[in-house]
């Protein structure tokens, strides 16, 4: 699990984005959903698929996903020599990381043990997903699964990442343009981390986002940033951004609350986009329907394979310095 992802996963729970206080005039709202009662638990009529979004995590895009760059492994040894050898195709690997899968036959394995403390994304890596349709190739069950990387470097910021879980299952996938990973499908019990200084972050985003904007001719000139958490189990990103687009300059302030309910269901709250000069108007224009929908739709916080397995907590800890977001999970 890239530095990369968690970062993107972050963004995501904090809605994309919200916008700094200045002098000028205040952002403009977007429509809102009805506001959620802070005074005790909320009544809400049963949501179907039909009413949800896609999940916040979910497991064959990011939860417990490990990189696999070969056919499926026939042997324990064989499946830790290959998952070490697609970290070091992504990753700097420190000198104290490792890989370790034990266990008799690779049906039901003892552990599932990687440590990449110390790494560093490699800056030409481009982060990948496997499809939505990639199948299911075989399926491990394994008595416990620990990942953990304290620090993993990404450009010049870091971040401390930890998953793990009890009595798991773990699939194979393999997608038509031919990628492998091994993903977390389920597990009795769990909890996924994720940790950073207010300053990582604030480096890492920003190197994502230069990086992200080449590809658009953006160039990101500059960029202003708070997390906080207004309330229990809320994240909020307000980013103040100034940037050119070819010759053309975009000054676009950009903000959301993302709520989680006591079902585990997310919700975007107190969406902000709003330009600050023509430019940054053409942006809010084109991005105002994404996030429109973005407010209007519930989303699952988490979605295993094994449709057995939901997020059970949600904890924010996030203070001028530090960021602390936990997700336990089990069956």
């Amino acid at each position: 699990m890239p530095l990369g992802r968690a970062v993107a996963l972050v963004a995501c729970f904090a809605a994309v984005l919200a916008g700094c206080r200045s002098s000028s005039p205040p952002p403009q709202a977007l429509p809102q959903p009805p506001a959620t009662q802070s005074s005790g638990p909320v009544t809400r009529p049963a949501l179907t698929d039909k009413d949800l979004g896609p999940p916040i995590f979910e497991g064959r895009r990011g939860i417990g996903a490990f990189p696999l760059d070969q056919q499926v492994p026939k042997t324990p040894s064989e499946m830790q020599d290959a998952v070490r050898a697609s970290y070091a195709e992504r990753l700097a690997l420190s000198a104290t990381s490792s890989v370790a899968v034990a266990g008799k036959n690779l049906g039901h394995l003892d552990s599932f043990d990687v440590d990449l403390s110390g790494s560093r994304v490699k800056p030409e890596y481009k982060p990948k997903q496997l499809e939505k349709g990639a199948t299911t190739r075989a399926t491990l069950l394994a008595d416990r699964v620990h990942y953990v990387a304290q620090p993993l470097f990404y450009e010049d910021g870091a971040a401390n990442l930890l998953v793990e879980a009890r009595g798991a299952m773990l699939h194979i996938l393999r997608d038509k343009a031919g990628q492998s990973g091994v993903v977390l499908a389920g597990a009795d019990s769990g909890r996924m981390v994720f940790e950073s200084t207010q300053a990582d972050f604030h480096r890492t985003v920003l190197a994502g986002m230069r990086k992200g904007g080449k590809a658009a001719w953006v160039s990101i000139q500059d960029l202003q940033f708070q997390v906080s958490s207004p309330g229990p189990r809320q994240v909020r990103l307000d980013l103040d951004v100034r940037a050119m687009w070819l010759a053309l300059p975009m000054h676009l302030i950009m903000g959301a609350t993302l709520e989680v309910d006591d079902q585990m269901i997310a919700r975007y709250r107190d969406i902000v986009l709003d330009g600050r000069d023509p430019g940054g108007d053409m942006a809010a224009a084109l991005m105002r329907s994404g996030f429109e929908k973005a407010a209007g739709k519930p989303q699952p916080l988490m979605r295993f394979m094994d449709n057995a397995t939901h997020a059970r907590d949600f904890k924010v800890q996030i203070d001028e310095k530090t960021i602390h977001i936990e997700v336990l999970f089990g069956r």
